[in-house]
C-alpha cells in the first residue's frame, strides 16, 4: 500500500510545482510566471534589476551570455553586435553591480572552453571591449574602469590590440620610493609607481608574449607597500 502511494505522490509533484520552483535551463528568464529563452531586450531588463536582487542579475548575467552565444535561436551579427554595445553602455553607465553583471556576461559570451550545448562564442566581444576602453579619455583610461576594459579586451582575444598598445606605449622613467622612517613626507621628483599604457598593457603581457620583462615592469609599475 505504502508503495502504491509512494507511486502517486511522484507522479503529483511535478505537476504540482510553480514555475518559480521547477529548475530552469540556465539562461532562462521567469516572465509572468512562466520560464522564457531570453531576447536581448529580456536580458538586458533582467540586468537591470535592483542591487539588492543577486539572484536576478545572476539571472540577467546568464541570459546575456545565452544570447550572445545563440545558445536558445539563432540572431544576426548586427543583432549581436547592437547587444554587445547594450552592454557597453551598462558597463559605463549603470550601477557598479550591473556593470559587474554585464562585463562578466560579455568576458564570458566568448569563452571557448564553455560547457557543451551553451552555444558558441561570440566572436564580437573583444571589439566590444575595445570601443569601451576607447570611450576613456585621458586619464579616465588609465583608471579602474579601464583597466577592466583592456582586462576585457585581453581575455577575449585581443591580445594582439594589448600587445600593440604596449609597443606604441613609451616605457616609463625610472622612479623613486620615498625614504621610510622620517618624520617629514619627502618629495620625489617621479614618485613610484608609474602609472601610464605600457604599465597597463605590459600587465597583462606578463601572462603572454612580448611584454616586459617581470622585473623591470615590477620596479616601474607595481605599487609596493613600504
Amino acid at each position: 500500500m505504502k508503495r502504491i502511494v509512494l507511486f502517486f505522490l511522484v507522479l503529483l509533484c511535478p505537476a504540482g510545482l510553480s514555475a518559480r520552483e521547477q529548475m530552469p535551463e540556465r539562461g532562462m528568464l521567469l516572465e509572468r510566471g512562466q520560464w522564457r529563452t531570453p531576447t536581448p531586450t529580456s536580458a538586458l531588463r533582467a540586468l537591470q534589476v535592483e542591487e539588492s536582487d543577486a539572484d536576478g542579475r545572476l539571472r540577467g548575467r546568464n541570459a546575456a551570455e545565452a544570447v550572445l552565444r545563440q545558445h536558445f535561436e539563432s540572431r544576426s551579427k548586427a543583432e549581436l553586435d547592437a547587444f554587445a554595445d547594450d552592454l557597453v553602455r551598462l558597463i559605463r553607465d549603470g550601477t557598479k553591480l550591473q556593470a559587474y553583471a554585464a562585463h562578466m556576461a560579455l568576458i564570458h559570451s566568448a569563452a571557448v572552453a564553455e560547457e557543451p550545448g551553451r552555444g558558441v562564442p561570440y566572436t564580437g566581444a573583444a571589439d566590444a571591449f575595445i570601443r569601451l576602453y576607447e570611450s576613456y579619455d585621458g586619464e579616465a583610461r588609465l583608471q579602474y574602469e579601464g583597466d577592466q576594459a583592456l582586462y576585457g579586451i585581453f581575455e577575449t582575444g585581443g591580445v594582439d590590440y594589448v600587445r600593440a598598445l604596449f609597443d606604441a606605449s613609451e616605457q616609463p622613467p625610472p622612479c623613486q620610493w620615498p625614504p621610510m622612517g622620517l618624520d617629514v613626507p619627502q618629495v620625489v621628483e617621479n614618485p613610484c609607481p608609474n602609472v601610464c599604457a605600457w604599465c597597463q598593457a605590459g600587465k597583462l603581457l606578463l601572462a603572454a608574449s612580448g611584454g616586459p620583462a617581470p622585473e623591470l615592469w615590477s620596479r616601474l609599475c607595481e605599487y609596493k607597500r613600504h
